[in-house]
């Protein structure tokens, strides 16, 4: 578990660039792949830039095929979200399958490029995809992320009409076609309308047989 209480720095994981051994300092090429994150007020914070002191820009941070559970702002005191970021450039967010109870992404300060969001399962809740001085969806995309491609995720609850097209806009949860998320299984069922439908032919959200694979012979308390 991981809460506001004892946890400054905001999430379950914290990628921020700090120059404190020196401007040479930075933060790239991470790969954060295959786990199971649950019980926590957010989940990423990124930054490119130490705001406080001279640094390297970071980049290349891929968030690939994870399942994120119980992201409780309420609960855990923090505001629920999945990614806070700002100024880091080229990240990937791909088959994740997340459950979260405020934004998917607040995003400030200085632009993304080269961010990539496709074959997720989210929720939208209030405000999904927010930027600091934007409306929602479409809005921040463009201030915030530029040429960023946005497809086939499942986004729980947007009005499609305010985000890009090429992605899949059920009303809540229960259309998604989960096998037992009360039970903690968020496969998609064999009749689900989102099937096979991810870009690589793969169903929307996590990979279910890799994080198996990846974690199964790991030892939880």
């Amino acid at each position: 578990n991981c809460w506001g209480d004892v946890n400054a720095g905001y999430g379950a994981i914290t990628l921020t660039v700090r120059g404190d051994s020196g401007p040479q300092a930075t933060i790239e090429d991470v790969v954060i792949s295959n786990n199971v994150m649950q019980h926590t007020p957010n989940g990423f914070n990124l930054l490119g830039l130490d705001d406080t002191q001279p640094s390297q820009q970071g980049h290349g941070v891929k968030i690939v095929n994870n399942l994120f559970l119980d992201i409780d702002g309420s609960h855990w005191k923090g505001n629920g979200e999945f990614i806070k970021i700002s100024g880091m450039p080229e990240v990937t967010v791909d088959h994740n399958t997340v459950m979260q109870s405020g934004k998917v992404i607040w995003v400030y300060g200085a632009a993304n490029s080269g961010f990539i969001l496709t074959n997720n399962i989210v929720r939208h809740n209030g405000d999904g995809i927010s930027g600091q001085d934007q409306a929602s969806g479409n809005g921040t995309l463009k201030v915030y992320f530029p040429g960023a491609v946005v497809r086939r995720n499942l986004i729980v609850g947007a009005d499609f009409s305010r985000y890009p097209t090429d992605n899949f806009y059920p009303t809540v949860l229960a259309k998604v076609g989960l096998i037992n998320p009360l039970r903690d299984d968020y496969r998609l069922s064999s009749d689900s309308a989102y099937k096979g439908k991810a870009t690589d032919g793969k169903d929307v959200g996590c990979d279910f047989d890799a994080l198996q694979a990846a974690t199964g012979r790991v030892i939880t308390r």
